[in-house]
């Protein structure tokens, strides 16, 4: 009877355990397959600039917040020009939602490039007017 209520107690425990675990880590990314459509046009129009490698003080202001300008001038000199490209950009493969919150997705873009395959990881946000900016460039990788 003891082994009875043990294995039923272990079971209790782990099926509580199995929920709690849903609930908390339920949501790190959003489905690889769902990009809302207007977030992906601002991504790749932001993600085009920051790939030509666009002098900080030519930058446009649509699809960038404040913070993300200042980052990217601190950044652009040591890291961003160099990886820059004057050719033709093509975006390739499965726009994929690496991490999301209630205030920002992050997004993982491919572009095809003269230089090879790079991939953009961006923090996007919503602005006070309702419109997606790119808010971090959180990593670019040649691949």
């Amino acid at each position: 009877m003891r082994a009875v209520t043990n294995v039923l107690i272990g079971g209790v425990a782990f099926a509580l355990g199995a929920l709690v675990s849903f609930l908390i880590f339920r949501q790190p990314a959003g489905s690889s397959t769902i990009v809302p459509p207007e977030v992906l046009k601002a991504a790749e129009a932001g993600g085009e600039e920051i790939l030509r490698g666009v002098d900080p003080a030519k930058l446009g202001s649509a699809p960038f917040t404040q913070d993300f300008t200042q980052q990217y001038a601190t950044e652009y000199d040591a890291f961003i020009k160099p990886m820059s490209t004057m050719g033709s950009i093509a975006w390739v493969g499965t726009p994929v939602v690496t991490w999301t919150s209630s205030g920002y997705i992050d997004l993982a873009l491919a572009a095809r490039t003269q230089a090879g395959i790079l991939l953009l990881e961006l923090r996007m946000v919503r602005g006070p007017n309702g419109a997606w900016a790119v808010d971090r460039l959180l990593s670019i990788q040649l691949r």
